[in-house]
């Protein structure tokens, strides 16, 4: 069972809105789960700031990478254009362990390692999202019909994450990831077919 953290914006609080640093994790007995901890932590004192304000909504607040409705508009985008590409979910496996074991200040130093070394793969061509606690996007240009491109990108991503990462108090550690991809418009579409395609495909992979 997996800890998630992230950050989430209440709307229907007195003064319009405010947001919320929300913590769930499992609490384990034996190597069940008993039940599960949810932790609201009030971000109201930086909700105005420039990290938190509602026009960053398209910033991953952590990665400083697109956020998930960001490349949402980014695929549809290049839909319109018609121009075909290739869409790799990422999951970094098992990252609860690194998170236990290490802290979650560590971890999210590594989220952002991680991020700093896809963008840097990705170049100005592709787009870089994270989607989730532990997943990342990559939208990239792909010719028609290239299955060899497809694999070596996928190769590449594979290669630069799972160099090793040095965390706080010089403890290295090394991870392992899942990649699923979808491309447009052999697999879909649209850019909600992608995204489930590739979601699909990187579920497959586990």
């Amino acid at each position: 069972q997996t800890a998630w953290r992230g950050e989430v914006f209440w709307m229907n609080s007195p003064d319009g809105g405010r947001w919320l640093q929300l913590t769930i994790a499992p609490v384990m007995q034996h190597i069940h789960v008993s039940h599960w901890v949810f932790l609201l932590t009030d971000m109201s004192h930086i909700q105005h700031t420039s990290q938190y304000s509602p026009v960053q909504l398209d910033k991953d607040s952590l990665t400083q990478t697109l956020s998930r409705q960001a490349l949402k508009k980014e695929m549809t985008a290049w839909v319109e254009k018609d121009e075909n590409f290739g869409l790799f979910v990422i999951d970094i496996c098992e990252f609860r362990k690194v998170n236990e074991s290490l802290g979650y200040r560590s971890g999210d130093g590594i989220l952002k390692s991680v991020a700093k070394r896809l963008h840097g793969f990705v170049g100005e061509e592709g787009r870089l999202a994270r989607i989730g606690g532990n997943e990342f996007a990559v939208m990239t240009p792909v010719s028609a019909g290239n299955e060899t491109a497809l694999y070596d990108i996928a190769r590449g991503i594979t290669g630069v994450l799972e160099h090793t990462y040095l965390s706080l108090g010089s403890i290295q550690t090394t991870l392992s990831t899942n990649i699923g991809m979808a491309t447009f418009p052999e697999h879909a579409k649209s850019p909600e077919g992608l995204m489930q395609n590739a979601g699909y495909a990187m579920q497959f992979a586990k």
